[in-house]
């Protein structure tokens, strides 16, 4: 919300050279659990918003086109977008969230169509860790990221 200009405003004009990014430029993948007015925001947002099921089956298509409007991506992942089978990232886990695989295939689909210029990995809480199940899911993560493509 603070990227595409629609909430805290005046911390974000703050910022040198602070521009919203257009909301059809935006992408939300794998979020659930959403309270009403979140789910508001989203429905009449023009950006792209896939659920973890939709993340399984349309990501690629959606990726091609959001290729076709910008050449690289910030990208934010929090890592309550496991699902808790996966690891508890923090309090706010909730079930049905993507697998550590579900998570490399996206990284993947997304390094493949567009150029990485930021990465920040959110929401973690170690407490809540205690086997570092979710600390070694995103080291892999930032991996996949971060790994050459194929040679050409």
């Amino acid at each position: 919300a603070m990227v595409t200009g629609r909430c805290w405003t005046g911390l974000v004009n703050t910022v040198p050279g602070f521009e919203p990014i257009p909301e059809d430029q935006v992408m939300w993948l794998g979020v659930r659990d959403m309270d009403p007015s979140e789910a508001a925001l989203v429905q009449e947002s023009s950006g792209w918003f896939l659920s973890p099921p939709k993340v399984r089956s349309s990501l690629d298509p959606v990726l091609r086109a959001l290729a076709h409007q910008v050449d690289e991506v910030y990208l934010h992942i929090d890592l309550d977008v496991l699902d808790p089978s996966e690891g508890r990232a923090n309090a706010l886990a909730a079930p049905d969230g993507l697998t550590t695989k579900d998570m490399q295939l996206v990284l993947q689909g997304i390094c493949r169509h567009l150029r990485v210029s930021a990465l920040a990995l959110t929401a973690y809480d170690p407490s809540f860790d205690e086997d570092g199940q979710v600390r070694r899911a995103a080291v892999g993560m930032l991996d996949t990221v971060l790994s050459p493509g194929p040679d050409p």
